[in-house]
């Protein structure tokens, strides 16, 4: 805390009225970099999502905010009904919403049909395998996300293809 007040400028006690403790400081600032990630219109699910995930790979592949958010993870794993509480309602939300603004545009744009998807599933299938990436291997990169998601297009439009063979039988 003595570091970011200094190079705040700020006293100690400021930081503290704010954020009581180191973690939940920590929190917010993982979380506010997570909110720069701006998720565009790139026309197809595919691309809107292998923007938005892709970003979150970059940002987690960057030792400070990986070892960061790696941190607040083993830190949630000690104490889950305190920090593991703010850590899933600030960062985990924030990442789920990557996948979720992504689905909700191809469902307006007629892509895919609400009841196709569970979104939390989808979301966690994306963010925990970026997270297991970035936290085993440091290296979830652009390859590893193209693959990602082509795999989940792969399995959507096999889900799909299944429910119309059922239709027709």
């Amino acid at each position: 805390m003595e570091q970011v007040a200094a190079k705040a400028g700020v006293a100690k006690s400021t930081l503290y009225r704010r954020w009581p403790s180191k973690v939940e400081l920590a929190v917010h600032a993982v979380a506010a970099t997570f909110d720069e990630i701006e998720i565009d219109d790139h026309g197809s699910l595919a691309a809107d999502m292998r923007a938005g995930i892709g970003e979150a790979a970059r940002l987690l592949r960057d030792p400070s905010t990986g070892g960061a958010y790696a941190a607040l993870l083993a830190e949630s794993a000690r104490d889950p009904g305190g920090v593991g509480v703010r850590v899933r309602e600030s960062l985990s939300t924030r990442l789920h919403a990557l996948v979720a603004t992504s689905v909700e545009r191809a469902i307006d744009r007629g892509e895919i049909r609400r009841d196709m998807i569970d979104v939390d599933l989808l979301a966690d299938v994306v963010v925990g395998s970026v997270m297991h990436r970035a936290l085993a291997t440091g290296e979830p990169d652009e390859a590893f996300v193209d693959g990602l998601i082509a795999l989940l297009a792969d399995v959507a439009y096999a889900r799909l293809r299944r429910e119309q063979r059922e239709q027709r039988d």
